[in-house]
Formats: C-alpha cells, structure tokens, sequence
C-alpha cells in the first residue's frame, strides 16, 4: 500500500515511460478519488504523479537532445574550430508525494533529479566530458484533477 511521503527512485526506463499513453491512463483513473473531498486517494494520486513525472523527465531528456544537435549544428554552420557544450538529464530521478491537508490543493508532487553539462572539444562532439551536474527539484500541485507547472 503507498503511504504519502513515499521516495521513490525510478530509472528512465521504467514501464511507464510511454508517456502521454501512460499520463492520460493515469489522468483518467483520478475519478476513482473520494466522492466526498473530490479528490483522489494517495494512492491513486502518486500513480498518476507517477505518470507526469516520467513524461516531464522524456520530455526534458528531449528537449537535452536537441539542445545537443543544435549545438552541433551551430558549430558546424559557422566553421568554429571550437568544441561545444550542451545538458543531459540523469538517467534517474526521484519522485515523492505530500499531502498538504488543503482540499483546493491535496497534493503536491515533488521531482527530483540531475542535469549534467557536458563540454565537447571538437566540433562533431567528440572529446566529450562532464564538467558540471545540478541536482534540480521541482514542485507541481495538483489542481482541479491535474498536475500544474
């Protein structure tokens, strides 16, 4: 049985990676909450957290991989001898559930994980290294029967 406050550490490759699918299944069951507050239970909440999170991280790991491409391309287009830098997100992050008492707000989601930067020194993206990681937290409400940016 879940418990609020619950850490849980998930690699990227998780089932339920297969995002907007995942996230509207998880979305949809959110009715099954109490009748009384009109919110869902913990546990139907951290599934659905569950979900969110693992889109937000696809589509942050996305968002890396282009930022990556561009920064090639860029180097590329100009003729730089100069290497390059670009970000990844870690291959796992945390997620925990919170209660908050409130029945405007019952929830909030916090995500935790890592961004590395990387610094190439050549143009094609050879020679690459890690030069920095920032563990990020970010923290998303859930309103009106949705997770909130």
């Amino acid at each position: 049985s879940f418990r609020p406050g619950f850490l849980l550490r998930i690699a990227r490759a998780a089932p339920c990676m297969a995002g907007v699918a995942c996230l509207a299944l998880a979305t949809g069951s959110l009715a099954q909450g109490s009748a009384a507050t009109g919110s869902p239970d913990a546990e139907t909440a951290h599934a659905s957290f569950h979900a969110f999170a693992a889109t937000w991280i696809d589509g942050l790991a996305g968002d890396a991989r282009t930022e990556r491409e561009r920064s090639r391309m860029l180097r590329r287009a100009s003729g730089g001898d100069a290497g390059h830098s670009y970000r990844s997100i870690g291959e796992e992050y945390d997620i925990r559930l919170k209660e908050t008492g409130r029945a405007s707000t019952p929830y909030v989601g916090i995500l935790r994980y890592v961004e590395h930067r990387y610094e190439c020194s050549e143009p094609a993206g050879e020679g690459c290294r890690r030069v920095d990681s920032s563990e990020i937290t970010e923290i998303f409400p859930f309103k009106n029967g949705a997770w909130v940016y």
